[in-house]
């Protein structure tokens, strides 16, 4: 071999052995990014995951995506291109969610464009809900002024009320790409309160069945607990220790100002017995009623006139809790 061919293949060899050198090891090659990803979490006011809702994320220079929310925690969307991108929920009002923790800008004066027949079960929330929107949304109409004005606590209806929607207004929200956004659906989940009164020193045990879904606790006398339920809730049952049962109806709490829901809000704070308004048993429903009312008022320092005025509603709605 010759000087001339040996010099060459060594400065072939220490070219090799240069480029091998600066080539880093098979495991360190990064793979080609393929995008960004966003991760998205709906959730209610008690922190559980709401699924099923329809989402957008946007960009302008992209196409949109679309997709629904997961039931069992966070949603991830892959495969983003960078730049700026905004989430919207088409199925909800600009009103009825936001970013956790964020304050809901007032939206600007609103017009009815849909109106509602109220029937039984129906309240302002379950029907603001049903249809993307937040109650207090739908309260602030001018066509529902009527409604709200009538000592409509906690959005009670009548059926037969007739309750105005308004038109739709999506939102659309900035979102932050390789990162979880939490947003809150505003006004869910519905809760159904419960109050016992007797011995605030004797505390109760109760189990409370909506729907094949229970959630049991302890509650001291006159203190109030709060159980979620639900949208669609319909009926369930109330367990106190001791064997009590009470049968649970959602939604069905009248108005005080009509005669139904002041009988209701009297039987459960025990002043009327159900029976006691069952005229086929030869009862004077009226004269039990107002001996009720009297007890009430002469126990919360009202005139007792045995009368549902203004004052004894008001103070029957305080007392009860809606």
């Amino acid at each position: 071999m010759t000087d001339s061919i040996e010099r060459q293949l060594r400065a072939g060899d220490v070219a090799a052995a240069q480029i091998s050198a600066a080539a880093p090891p098979l495991s360190a090659v990064q793979p080609c990014r393929q995008g960004s990803w966003c991760e998205i979490r709906l959730a209610g006011a008690d922190g559980v995951t709401i699924g099923g809702e329809t989402y957008e994320l946007a960009n302008g220079a992209a196409r949109p995506v679309r997709g629904k929310t997961r039931a069992d925690g966070s949603t991830r969307v892959e495969g983003l291109a960078e730049g700026e991108w905004t989430l919207s929920f088409p199925g909800l009002d600009e009103e009825a969610w936001g970013p956790v923790g964020a304050t809901t800008p007032p939206a600007a004066p609103r017009a009815a464009a849909t109106t509602i027949e109220v029937v039984q079960g129906d309240c302002v929330h379950t029907l603001a809900v049903a249809h993307g929107f937040f109650a207090g949304t739908v309260m602030a109409l001018d066509a529902n002024r009527a409604l709200a004005a009538d000592l409509r606590a906690e959005g009670i209806l009548y059926p037969g009320d007739i309750l105005a929607l308004p038109t739709l207004r999506v939102r659309k929200v900035p979102v932050v790409l390789e990162r979880l956004n939490e947003f809150e659906r505003r006004g869910v989940p519905l809760f159904v309160r419960i109050r016992v009164e007797g011995d605030p020193d004797d505390p109760v045990k109760y189990l409370m069945e909506i729907d094949g879904v229970a959630e049991g606790g302890t509650l001291a006398a006159y203190d109030v607990a709060e159980v979620a339920v639900d949208q669609g809730a319909a009926k369930g049952t109330l367990q106190l220790k001791g064997g009590q049962a009470f049968a649970v109806h959602v939604g069905h709490l009248d108005p005080v100002t009509t005669e139904s829901g002041l009988k209701s809000r009297l039987v459960h704070l025990s002043y009327l017995l159900p029976q006691s308004q069952d005229e086929s048993q030869g009862i004077d429903a009226a004269r039990a009623l107002a001996a009720a009312l009297r007890l009430f008022q002469v126990n919360h320092d009202l005139e007792a006139t045995g009368e549902a005025d203004g004052a004894t509603r008001d103070m029957l709605v305080s007392v009860h809790g809606c």
